[in-house]
């Protein structure tokens, strides 16, 4: 309201510098409109919400400070871009609910969160090379949805994504697969799920932690979303259909019946 308030005797670009300063100061940070890194930072604190939640600020512009150089100052454009002198801007609609999702779940964390806008950004820009446009909406709903239930043992800025776009917005969406292909993850995987299946053949692991490990041995478990929760369910019940048979647990099979059902 009150940066609304000040369009009336001051410049958009005067309003814009004045909500960039206010979010850097939050933080206890300077504030140089003629600087790019400063005014990238100001933005990440704007999108963060550090009026209200001061800490996740922080933490995503440490994140931020945190990346290699290059990244950084590609980053940096991006999000210093105002749509008046600097074009395009991206209108990062949904950042703050992907940013607080991805520092909630610590299979994600502020620094994957950071590389993914990254990604993000390089991709749309590539994508609108060439139009002639002041801002450029960037949808990333689908990603908060996925930051929120992602977990695995791959890296969450290695997810693969694809964009939905028309003349000036871009919708993010992510793909289910992402490809592993680092051989440590690979090597660390196969460990995982020797060791799981010899749990089982040794009868040294109960059901419940067996349970457990499957997420960890098979990331691909992670990708059921909430609109997949049968498929999810039937798939821990065939893998669970295999414990049971390799410990000759047959009242397992049977546990969830009607007692005058299991005979």
């Amino acid at each position: 309201l009150k940066a609304i308030q000040q369009l009336e005797y001051e410049s958009e670009q005067a309003v814009f510098n004045s909500i960039l300063a206010r979010a850097a100061g939050t933080l206890g940070l300077s504030f140089d409109e003629d600087k790019t890194m400063s005014r990238a930072i100001a933005r990440l604190a704007c999108i963060c919400n550090v009026a209200g939640d001061p800490e996740q600020g922080k933490a995503i512009v440490f994140a931020f400070k945190s990346l290699e150089e290059d990244q950084r100052m590609t980053l940096a454009k991006y999000l210093a871009a105002d749509g008046l002198e600097q074009k395009p801007a991206f209108a990062l609609h949904d950042a703050r609910n992907f940013l607080q999702q991805s520092i909630a779940n610590s299979e994600v964390g502020p620094l994957a969160a950071v590389l993914i806008l990254l990604k993000v950004c390089e991709e749309v820009e590539r994508k609108f090379r060439g139009k002639q446009l002041s801002v450029i909406t960037v949808r990333l709903t689908r990603l908060v949805a996925f930051a929120e239930q992602f977990t695995g043992s791959v890296t969450f800025q290695d997810m693969p994504f694809e964009l939905g776009t028309d003349e000036a917005t871009a919708l993010v969406i992510p793909k289910v697969w992402i490809p592993v292909r680092n051989e440590a993850v690979l090597n660390s995987l196969t460990v995982q799920c020797r060791k799981l299946a010899s749990g089982m053949l040794q009868g040294s692991i109960g059901e419940k932690r067996f349970k457990t490990n499957l997420s960890r041995a098979f990331p691909e478990l992670g990708y059921f979303g909430a609109l997949h929760e049968r498929q999810r369910e039937q798939t821990y019940g065939a893998l669970l259909s295999v414990y049971w048979l390799i410990n000759d647990q047959h009242d397992a099979f049977t546990r969830e019946q009607d007692e005058s059902a299991r005979n």
